[in-house]
């Protein structure tokens, strides 16, 4: 297996002890028969290693950022030369963010990613109890990071219970790899007699530095033969902003200065003696995740002080040579007097180590699953709105070079397909403007508004035949936008259901019960969520159409137009919809795929805001009001599907979404897995082996085979059989399948080989078609392929036997209806993808 391991520190190029572990863990993976490739974002020039060099001349707020991307970029670049099978990156200085928000387009979609616990800065700055701005930025995208990672590796089962804990890891992408330990020399052994209390580790306030002076004060005083020395590099105090050392030497009387030491780092057999011959080596941390000095330690028998940390919990968890406390300095003093005595070292040090455990855990088969693209994408998309918030809240008033150095280098939003634009809510806050344009902007509003309460009140008469339910949870800021939208319709026939769900800001519920608009009710609840409210309204609809629109988006004019006359009479199609123009923080088109059952079960390809037929909705009894926390759409649309109704789109966007911060829709697709686990719990039927089976035996088998012969003995639920004769123009509008292959009269093939063409397009996305070594060749190609010549084109040349007198080719038969525009009037366009998986998941129940 191909590793690439990314990291600011790497031993013995730089200093600090993430670089150690990665220096042995690469040679203990290489040991194990893997290639390891070493990515390190720090100027170091080595030929072992690929440096990936940040922005020097960025400021405080882009630093980290352009270190972030710079390692992307060089992982990227390797993985182009050198495919990696698994990419693990250091947690710390946020170095995965801008891989793990930018890794479709990298092209790591489809390779894990894993970020490794050593130590992230919200713990650190909680353990020296103050933060910076630059650490608050930092600090959430390290934890964005953990929620955007495949996995995340921790040094020990202890460890890993803090991160679930503390940054909501789920158990099931926690993989303990207790790193390795370097053995210091191996001829060196503790020996009873030493008087030197030895700290090994850079000078930090996180380290507790600070709190060992002053718990060791005391007991120098009371022990004349008893020192302390500091092993390690120079920090710097974030309390004092100066040297960690200084900041110590400040604290230390002056009758003890000569008893308390500060050492230069040392070689690693230096450091052996130095430890075999301490009294004991204390580790004052605030916090930890792995010690290594500590392990070092006891692997030469030096006893070991430590304190109650879920890092040290298996040195404290039995006899292994380590003593605890508590934590606070004073325990600390009384953990210090203890070892003073050297009746006491001799009885710890006596104790067997720790076991080793097992480092390469983590690398064995089965590796973490990457998260669906889906997941991805929403994930990515709240952890750029998140990091914004952090980078720009504090800083409103900042200069506009600043600003226009954020907007240049800040990541933009990854959605659901994997694109990115940037923020239109972060080039407002930079734009320039006036009050005289904002004022002109509010008065052109208020016109179009009057105009539209005028339309409605002249088309209220009689029984309407589409009602627009609007619930709203405090979005009173919204819902005017949402009403114009609905008043500017270019038919009449339409009313309005507004549904207070219980709203608390103060604000929406006094507006609403004071709104009085022609064609416009207000309904009143208790708080129930989203589901509940969507029935309320439609329960309280007199049209037999509902659109079910939420109070922060809108509807373009012709929406009800156009998607009534795509609905038709016809009973047995349940709703219509439509692409998405996304407005607000982006701006762009969302091009969903066309609708088909079997491809619905696996992922949403519809967008929430539908025009309805009620007595569907009546049918399978409404949306689900449990699903409070989104998805609750995706989940009518399957019970539909089940209940035998179909759906028609309008491929066209007349449904405007506002993207804005962190919207309960992100937070819905980054949830992706656990919504498709809990769809199954919930619709077991549905999700058997055997209905997934059938539904793609009829609406997307794996492959689809035109032939100009009879094919005899052929039942495989995954192969379509469609007559084709000399000619296929035709039988091409029957094409169901995920690929397509044509065999004309005297072709040779067998299924095994078609088969394993399948399989080499299922492995490879990025590649449109595979043939056999024949001449001519037989072709399978991506049924998208075929009929987008936007699609991929690549073909996969094999060694599979075979052979045909003429083959398709990618492009060859273009479809309007697998077409999308790259942009509409003006707009860009992100499509998603029209393919699902072509093989039935494993997770399918059986």
């Amino acid at each position: 297996m191909h590793i690439a391991v990314v990291t600011t520190e790497y031993a013995p190029l730089t200093g600090g002890g993430a670089g150690v572990l990665t220096a042995e863990l690469r040679h203990v993976l290489e040991e194990a028969g893997h290639r390891v490739s070493i990515v390190v974002a720090a100027p170091v020039r080595d030929d072992t290693v690929i440096t990936a060099d940040g922005d020097d001349d960025a400021g405080w707020e882009l630093a980290f950022m352009a270190v972030s991307k710079a390692a992307a970029e060089a992982v990227a670049r390797l993985h182009a030369d050198d495919p990696v099978d698994l990419v693990e990156i250091q947690d710390f200085d946020g170095l995965a963010f801008w891989l793990l928000t930018h890794r479709g387009d990298l092209g790591f979609g489809d390779v894990p990613v894993t970020v490794r616990f050593h130590g992230p800065v919200a713990l650190q700055v909680e353990a020296m109890g103050r933060s910076t701005p630059e650490l608050d930025a930092v600090a959430v995208m390290e934890r964005e990071s953990y929620a955007m990672a495949d996995g995340v590796t921790v040094p020990s089962a202890a460890v890993g219970r803090l991160v679930e804990g503390r940054f909501g890891v789920e158990p099931d992408r926690l993989r303990v790899g207790v790193p390795p330990v370097r053995r210091l020399a191996d001829a060196v052994h503790w020996s009873e007699g030493g008087s030197e209390l030895l700290v090994v580790g850079r000078l930090s306030e996180v380290k507790g530095s600070h709190d060992m002076i002053d718990a060791a004060v005391p007991v120098l005083r009371d022990h004349p033969d008893v020192s302390v020395a500091f092993v390690g590099a120079d920090g710097w105090s974030v309390t004092a902003d100066t040297t960690m050392r200084e900041f110590l030497t400040a604290r230390i009387p002056d009758e003890l200065i000569d008893r308390i030491r500060f050492v230069d780092p040392l070689e690693p057999d230096e450091l052996a003696n130095r430890m075999a011959a301490a009294r004991a080596v204390v580790a004052p941390s605030r916090f930890e995740s792995f010690h290594l000095g500590v392990r070092e330690a006891r692997h030469i028998g030096a006893p070991v002080i430590v304190p109650e940390l879920p890092a040290f919990a298996d040195l404290l968890d039995g006899d292994h040579g380590a003593s605890g406390y508590d934590g606070t300095v004073a325990d600390l003093t009384r953990a210090l007097d203890e070892a003073a005595d050297p009746q006491w070292a001799a009885v710890v040090a006596a104790q067997p180590p720790c076991p080793s455990g097992d480092a390469l855990g983590p690398y064995r088969d089965p590796l973490v699953v990457p998260r669906h693209r889906r997941s991805q994408g929403g994930r990515a998309t709240a952890a750029i709105a998140r990091l914004e918030e952090a980078w720009l809240a504090p800083r409103r008033t900042a200069p506009s070079s600043l600003g226009r150095r954020l907007l240049e280098r800040l990541p933009t939003g990854l959605y659901t397909a994997g694109k990115r634009l940037v923020p239109n809510r972060i080039k407002d806050r930079l734009r320039d403007t006036t009050d005289l344009g904002d004022e002109a902007d509010r008065r052109r509003w208020e016109q179009r508004f009057d105009r539209g309460v005028a339309a409605m009140a002249g088309r209220s008469d009689g029984r309407p035949r589409v009602t627009v339910v609007i619930p709203c949870y405090n979005q009173g800021a919204f819902i005017w936008d949402a009403l114009l939208s609905v008043f500017e319709q270019t038919v009449g026939g339409v009313d309005v259901v507004v549904v207070d769900d219980g709203s608390d800001d103060g604000v929406t519920s006094p507006m609403l019960a004071d709104l009085d608009l022609p064609g416009v009710r207000v309904l009143h609840q208790d708080n129930a969520g989203l589901p509940a409210a969507r029935n309320a309204g439609i329960a309280a609809a007199r049209a037999p159409l509902v659109v079910t629109l939420d109070a922060d988006d809108m509807l373009a004019p012709s929406y009800v137009e156009r998607l009534a006359e795509a609905l038709g009479d016809d009973p047995t199609i349940a709703f219509a919809h439509c692409w998405a123009e996304l407005v607000g923080d982006v701006h762009m088109i969302w091009a969903t795929r066309p609708y088909n059952p079997y491809q619905l079960l696996l992922s949403n390809s519809v967008v929430g805001c539908v025009m309805l037929r009620t007595s569907a909705w009546e049918a399978v009894g409404g949306y689900d009001e449990s699903m409070r926390s989104g998805n609750e759409d995706w989940d009518l649309w399957i019970r539909l599907s089940a209940a035998g109704f179909s759906s028609v789109q309008v491929r066209e966007p007349l449904f405007r979404y506002r993207k804005h911060g962190v919207s309960m829709s992100v937070e819905t697709e980054s949830r992706y897995e656990d919504a498709l686990d809990d769809r199954t719990a919930r619709l077991p039927d549905v999700y058997s082996h055997r209905v997934l089976e059938a539904h793609k035996s009829e609406f997307y088998p794996l492959v689809t085979i035109l032939h100009a012969d009879p094919i005899t003995g052929t039942h495989d639920p995954d192969i379509q059989l469609v007559a084709a004769g000399a000619s296929i123009e035709d039988a091409l509008d029957s094409v169901r399948g995920k690929y397509v292959v044509w065999l004309p009269p005297g072709a040779t093939v067998d299924t095994e080989a078609l088969t394993r063409l399948c399989e080499a397009l299922e492995a490879d996305d990025d590649a449109g078609a595979a043939s056999t070594a024949g001449k001519p060749p037989v072709t399978v190609v991506r049924a998208w392929s075929l009929f987008d010549p936007a699609a991929p084109a690549r073909v996969i040349a094999t060694d599979l036997p075979g052979r045909a007198s003429a083959s398709l080719a990618p492009g060859s038969f273009p479809r309007a209806a697998w077409q999308v525009p790259t942009e509409i009037r003006g707009i860009p366009v992100d499509r998603q993808r029209p393919e699902e998986s072509g093989v039935i998941p494993e997770w399918a129940i059986r």
